[in-house]
């Protein structure tokens, strides 16, 4: 949906549908747009430790600290053929870092107050995910209550399943793509998909599987909604 017919977000929430909202004027001009390059947030944080995730082929994720200029750092310096690289993700970000879930997204305030209104008060603001990786990161298909997901730097590539076909996996992504995938399509579930760009507000809606990967080095936060 584009600023012309963003009002139809009505309607896709009232029928429970994955939608886009892409490069919403509104949401151009969050400040994230402008203070979440790599040389700001290096500047900004790059003392300030935040929660990241690794595993490999055989381990399971394993979390621990890096401050933001380590994380950079290493990112930068990934080689291409690292398939299981560390992923930023953090849900409770320290309080010097404040601002990148209080001010620079605003945590959707018009997406939330339509969100309330057309539920009657049961869906509302959860929780945040803070999350920059490179390329090949990602996460494996699962589902939770709805989100908004903002892309603000990069490409992630989305496998949409509805709920009667959501699912958890506990393989990396890379290997659930190559190994699983197929199989479910031979027993006929297809997901939606779809490349998701700068700017572009993904919904997933309530109990709608899905599963990313990260296409090229990307920075992006999600909104999760309870009710």
């Amino acid at each position: 949906l584009t600023d012309e017919n963003k009002t139809l977000f009505k309607t896709y929430f009232k029928e429970q549908k994955p939608v886009i909202l892409r490069q919403l004027d509104d949401v151009m001009k969050l400040p994230a747009f402008r203070k979440w390059t790599q040389e700001q947030l290096y500047n900004d944080y790059g003392n300030v430790s935040f929660s990241v995730y690794t595993r490999t082929k055989t381990t399971p994720h394993r979390s621990f600290k890096m401050t933001m200029g380590e994380y950079l750092d290493y990112m930068n310096n990934l080689n291409d053929d690292d398939d299981f690289p560390i992923w930023l993700v953090d849900t409770k970000i320290d309080e010097k870092a404040k601002p990148l879930y209080s001010e620079d997204t605003k945590k959707f305030e018009f997406y939330d107050y339509m969100l309330k209104q057309a539920s009657n008060g049961q869906h509302g603001f959860n929780n945040y995910q803070f999350m920059v990786g490179p390329a090949k990161t990602g996460v494996s298909p699962h589902f939770h209550n709805s989100a908004l997901n903002l892309l603000v730097h990069g490409e992630k590539l989305w496998f949409l399943f509805p709920p009667a076909a959501s699912f958890f996996s506990t393989k990396h992504v890379h290997e659930w793509f190559r190994e699983d995938l197929h199989i479910l399509n031979e027993n006929g579930i297809y997901p939606s998909m779809c490349r998701q760009q700068p700017g572009d507000l993904l919904w997933a809606p309530n109990l709608w599987g899905h599963g990313v990967i990260y296409t090229k080095n990307s920075i992006g936060i999600a909104y999760l909604y309870q009710g």
